[in-house]
């Protein structure tokens, strides 16, 4: 008879108080001699391998399994009786450890098992083998759970991504049409009440644009995609840009507005220009929205701390004010509050809600102080580091309200050469002739393609293109096939500049147009004054 001793208590194999011990408890122990001769088969074991403890004990384990042989169970235990190590294996790692099956829907299959192989002192004064193996199967199909949630969330993730890109195509494009033939029209000779109504056009078209806008930040924000473009930038700039948007407002408003930038903030800065417009943009136009006389101020100081210097902004309003349960809720997500605010001001929320996440890429902090009835202050930080090659100094600001960039650019303004002739690749009708009438009237020769392959046809005719405006979603062949064979050509078609004109507009587009071989891209709805800038630069003569 063999003995062992497990742990403190040294009993004989077989006696009635190891047999209770081992015959219910909840998982497998099997003892082994230096000649891998079972010792030791409890009743879980039995159970569960199909095999009896008069059947294993005296057996040698690799003639219960020979499969077991060349395992990573056999080293694990052959470590263990020659150099005493323990050892804990997985199914994870070692999907087949011993080969114990289970009855699964009237079949059976191998049970999901951890193994803990240790040394034990046997009572004859060698190093024996302890092994325990427990049942897993309960955690694997957690595991099994939790990973089919994992793929669904990712599933659902990208179902949602896919869906907001196609929705903010199909808008744009539509959109694009709107706006254009709204700034078309302002160009014509109208009388006051057209100029209403086509103001109140364009003011609807850009409202639309700028909701399909917070949606995608929000959505590239939830999947940690939105990124910031740190570039230098003048913050007077920034500001002169932004208060022009909202000059016709200020002119036919009774309210006076105030903006004050401070004599010692830097005249550039290192960060984001176009996340700061729109934080600013958007702040300022609730700002308008909510106040119906009184005043607005605006200011922009230069604020210190330990870690790095500040601008801080600051917009003062004496409109309806918020109240302090809806000031709770203000920066929460699709959150109505219901309050008599709420309903009078009619507020979606997303606005303050993709400011608020802005702020904090930035690093900065968004918060408000108001009193229902007693107006507003909205105030943010943004934390910047000066160029490298900048002295600091201070300077004078030169303006504030409804100050025209100089960098604006129209058809009036621009000058072309009737010889220059583009090519626009272009399925929809309206953003055609929007198209063809701002560039014709800037004086270029405009030729219009349906699709991807009639402007292939074109480029392979005796016509000489200049530049090409491509659309990307088309029928027949889509742009970046049109451009892709393009760049392929032999002769110097190849070499003409293209400009992704598109409605696709999430985080990876422009990356992935680029890497088709385009030029530029320039997204739908459009501003005339950034197309034709984009026609400046791709045919502004290259200097050898």
């Amino acid at each position: 008879m063999a003995y062992c001793n497990l742990g403190v208590v040294n009993m004989e194999i077989g006696s009635s108080l190891f047999q209770r011990i081992v015959e219910d408890i909840g998982f497998g122990i099997l003892v082994l001699d230096q000649n891998y001769t079972v010792l030791g088969w409890n009743g879980w074991l039995v159970h569960n391998s199909a095999i009896s403890s008069k059947e294993a004990v005296g057996s040698s384990i690799t003639e219960l399994y020979p499969e077991m042989n060349g395992s990573k169970l056999l080293e694990a235990i052959s470590a263990c009786l020659k150099e005493g190590t323990a050892e804990s294996l997985s199914y994870r790692l070692n999907s087949t450890l011993l080969p114990i099956l289970k009855d699964k829907d009237g079949g059976q299959e191998m049970m999901p098992q951890r193994v803990d192989v240790s040394e034990i002192l046997l009572d004859n004064g060698q190093s024996g083998c302890l092994v325990q193996i427990s049942d897993r199967t309960n955690v694997f199909n957690r595991e099994t759970v939790l990973q089919q949630a994992r793929v669904s969330a990712e599933n659902a993730d990208k179902a949602k991504s896919d869906f907001l890109a196609t929705m903010s195509h199909e808008i744009r494009t539509p959109l694009n049409g709107v706006l254009g033939t709204a700034e078309l029209l302002k160009r014509t000779e109208l009388d006051p009440e057209q100029k209403s109504f086509v103001q109140l056009m364009t003011s609807s078209g850009h409202s639309l644009l700028k909701l399909v806008n917070n949606i995608l930040d929000l959505s590239k924000i939830e999947v940690d995609k939105a990124e910031l473009e740190i570039a230098e930038m003048s913050v007077q700039s920034v500001m002169n840009d932004v208060m022009e948007l909202f000059t016709n407002t200020v002119v036919n408003s009774p309210i006076e507005v105030n903006v004050t930038i401070a004599d010692d903030v830097p005249e550039n800065v290192m960060g984001d220009a176009s996340r700061l417009r729109q934080i600013l943009f958007n702040i300022i136009g609730n700002a308008f929205k909510y106040t119906h006389h009184g005043h607005i101020t605006i200011q922009t100081i230069l604020e210190y701390s330990e870690d790095s210097p500040s601008l801080l902004f600051s917009i003062q309003d004496s409109g309806i004010g918020i109240d302090e349960e809806m000031q709770m809720l203000l920066f929460e997500k699709f959150t109505p509050s219901g309050t008599a605010t709420d309903r009078q001001v009619g507020t979606q929320g997303l606005g303050l809600v993709v400011c608020k996440e802005i702020v904090d890429l930035f690093g900065g902090h968004l918060g408000v102080d108001s009193q229902l009835g007693d107006g507003s202050t909205f105030t943010f930080s943004m934390p910047f580091k000066l160029p490298h090659d900048t002295i600091e100094e201070t300077f004078e600001p030169e303006g504030t309200l409804g100050e025209a960039s100089e960098s604006s650019n129209d058809e009036q303004a621009h000058e072309a050469s009737s010889e220059k002739h583009i090519l626009v690749a272009e399925d929809n009708l309206v953003n055609q002739l929007l198209l063809k009438t701002l560039l014709a009237k800037a004086g270029y020769r405009i030729t219009i393609a349906n699709n991807g392959q009639e402007a292939i046809d074109h480029i392979n005719s005796d016509e000489k293109f200049d530049l090409i405006f491509m659309d990307i979603s088309m029928p027949v062949m889509d742009g970046l096939e049109a451009t892709s064979i393009i760049r392929n050509m032999q002769g110097s078609e190849k070499d003409i500049p293209i400009i992704a004109l598109t409605a696709h507009a999430m985080p990876d587009d422009e990356q992935r147009f680029r890497e088709g071989g385009v030029d530029e891209y320039l997204t739908k709805p459009f501003k005339p004054a950034d197309l034709f800038a984009m026609v400046s630069t791709a045919l502004e003569p290259t200097s050898v």
